[in-house]
């Protein structure tokens, strides 16, 4: 599966993707190297994987909003706080 990102900041776009090959394994990475409990299906690895990257942008990547869509897509919408205290949004949709 191939998950395409589109992070939106200050009014300017940048776009990059990364694929999940196996599930189980990128789901136990991430519980081992950063203690992470909550994850149980897809969806919301890949909310943590991009609250992960946000931290390492923003330096935090507390309490996203995140609004999904409902149509067959599946798109996913996380917004964060920047360390401006600007909105930060990604605009996740899988391949």
């Amino acid at each position: 599966m191939v998950v395409k990102i589109t992070k939106v900041k200050n009014h300017l776009e940048s776009n990059f993707e990364f694929t999940v090959e196996n599930f189980e394994k990128e789901l136990n990475d991430l519980k081992r190297d950063y203690k992470i409990k909550n994850v149980t299906n897809m969806e919301e690895l890949i909310i943590e994987k991009i609250k992960f990257f946000h931290y390492l942008e923003e330096g935090k990547a507390e309490n996203p909003l995140v609004i999904k869509d409902s149509d067959k897509n599946g798109g996913i919408l996380v917004m964060l706080t920047g360390k401006d205290k600007e909105i930060v949004s990604y605009i996740i949709n899988t391949i």
